[in-house]
């Protein structure tokens, strides 16, 4: 039935299937262990490998509150777009600095758009705008369309874009942003 031969074959095969499950299982280990910080850094740097120095995408979202942005608002103008998560603490707790910088270059003509955009939550972002004051113009991402095509994997992540489209910058908070556009000319204090 089972010669020599064939149990050391199935002896050799089970060892490296075993092999290979302790090594996916060892990767899979490492994931979980990243630092959050560590996960931050690596997900807004795969975010601006995709986007920085590029044409921005389309942004595909609904249920504006507070004015509606289009993709023809933002021709000509630099547009800082912030995705954000309603679940997200970090999101929520960068709603007052989001405000006040929006309400320092709206005069100077710079966008401030916020897009809400996670798998969960959705729903209550307009629950949130109230709760926490937002006053710059906020949309869904309902179909997730935009954290896609924008290659969004953190929250919050704020994308700075120029006149011609171009994406300047990308961070996870708005004083990295508010500085890149402040070495900017017209807008240095």
């Amino acid at each position: 039935m089972f010669n020599r031969e064939s149990i050391v074959w199935w002896g050799a095969f089970l060892s490296l299937i075993v092999m290979m499950m302790i090594s996916v299982s060892d990767a899979q280990e490492g994931d979980r262990n990243e630092s959050s910080e560590a996960r931050e850094a690596r997900l807004l740097e795969e975010t601006r490998e995709a986007l920085v120095g590029k044409q921005r995408p389309r942004l595909d979202v609904t249920g504006w509150m507070n004015g509606e942005v289009s993709d023809a608002d933002m021709n000509g103008k630099f547009t800082v777009v912030q995705f954000w998560a309603t679940w997200c603490s970090d999101s929520i707790g960068s709603i007052e600095g989001n405000n006040e910088f929006y309400e320092r270059y709206k005069g100077w003509g710079v966008l401030f758009v916020g897009v809400c955009s996670s798998d969960k939550g959705q729903d209550k972002m307009g629950e949130k705008v109230a709760e926490f004051g937002i006053k710059y113009p906020v949309a869904r991402d309902e179909q997730l369309a935009s954290m896609k095509a924008w290659t969004i994997g953190w929250w919050p992540t704020y994308v700075l874009i120029d006149p011609e489209g171009v994406v300047l910058s990308v961070s996870g908070n708005i004083a990295d942003i508010e500085n890149v556009l402040n070495q900017i000319g017209r807008f240095a204090e």
